[in-house]
């Protein structure tokens, strides 16, 4: 469990080149799971809130692969939070199965599914979402294991 991590320190893990960039904003993530004959399962949330931007560089701007403009709207209707559940289920033992893409995709897949983003349209308009989103979820949880010492 991660309460109130800084958004801004993690930007270099969440934030790709063409992104919105992050002037403020904290980061909540639990996560509950466990691995039972391979088979992974996990329940978990992430609250992103107070999250502001810098001033946008293109009409085009996007945060983890959505719309800065859908999130900053989504975030001017519900007190300045984006709350998310999620789930996670996979076969550790498949070659293709990756811990760190099925929680970012998982992550950006509720994410657009909470601002009313249609996954179809972030994918033809903007760039694929699934890369954008495992890139930055992805690289958030990763940035958060170094910073306690995981791996």
């Amino acid at each position: 469990m991660l309460e109130a991590v800084d958004l801004v320190a993690l930007q270099p893990y969440l934030v790709k080149r063409n992104e919105a960039k992050v002037a403020k904003g904290t980061l909540d993530l639990n996560l509950a799971s466990e691995v039972r004959n391979k088979n992974l399962d996990g329940k978990g949330k992430v609250v992103l809130q107070d999250l502001e931007f810098a001033p946008a560089r293109g009409y085009f701007d996007t945060f983890m692969g959505l719309p800065r403009n859908a999130v900053i709207s989504f975030l001017k209707d519900n007190s300045n939070a984006i709350d998310v559940d999620f789930t996670l289920k996979g076969n550790t033992s498949n070659p293709n199965f990756s811990l760190n893409e099925n929680l970012s995709t998982r992550i950006a897949t509720a994410m657009a599914g909470q601002l009313g983003v249609s996954i179809k349209n972030v994918a033809e308009g903007l760039g694929t979402l699934g890369q954008k989103g495992v890139e930055g979820a992805g690289n958030v949880i990763d940035s958060v294991k170094h910073l306690f010492g995981g791996k």
